[in-house]
């Protein structure tokens, strides 16, 4: 049942629009574990991560460079297929940890677990930060469904904005900061 039965706001948004590629029935049927089509006419199967990218080359696009960038950038070896999924994700929280130990020397298992330790080592990033953990908010952001407008590694207005519209649906302080709480959401 939506969000918006009981409140009546727009929530979930994107399933409600379709926008990000994934419709409210697309939804329902990939929690009863059925397939669904995307407009390339492939036959996907169900996942049990919230479906986020859009269904225009232009989404796939993104994640791809994204999963590409992982591969090359952190040495790891998932597949570029254009899917944000469990794989991705941690592949994510990797990038993130191998950062914080080559950066802050915190000495994380890069296992793609967001746990306690990974929390208590994250860092406060905010409008001006430029670097790689700037590049792991924006391509989570954007795998989240909240288009920074670009994988710069630069931390400037539209990434501020896609941070504070994050932080916003997830019942977040509203200030444009990722610290912990906006991380551990990111990565929960």
């Amino acid at each position: 049942v939506q969000h918006n039965r009981w409140s009546g706001k727009n929530c979930p948004a994107f399933l409600r629009s379709g926008k990000k590629g994934v419709s409210w029935n697309d939804f329902l049927s990939m929690v009863k574990g059925k397939k669904i089509v995307d407009t390339d006419e492939k036959i996907k199967p169900a996942t049990t991560m919230k479906p986020t990218i859009t269904k225009q080359s232009n989404g796939r696009t993104i994640v791809k460079t994204i999963q590409t960038t992982l591969n090359k950038r952190y040495g790891l070896n998932i597949a570029v297929d254009g899917l944000y999924g469990s794989q991705t994700k941690a592949a994510l929280v990797k990038a993130f940890q191998i950062e914080l130990n080559r950066q802050f020397n915190a000495g994380l298992a890069v296992d793609g677990i967001f746990g306690p330790k990974t929390r208590a080592a994250s860092v406060t990033v905010r409008k001006g930060a430029r670097g790689n953990i700037t590049w792991i908010i924006q391509a989570m952001l954007y795998c989240l469904g909240y288009d920074p407008k670009g994988l710069d590694g630069i931390f400037g207005k539209n990434t501020a904005n896609a941070v504070l519209a994050f932080q916003k649906a997830n019942g977040l302080a509203q200030d444009a900061i990722v610290g912990k709480n906006t991380f551990a959401k990111m990565f929960a």
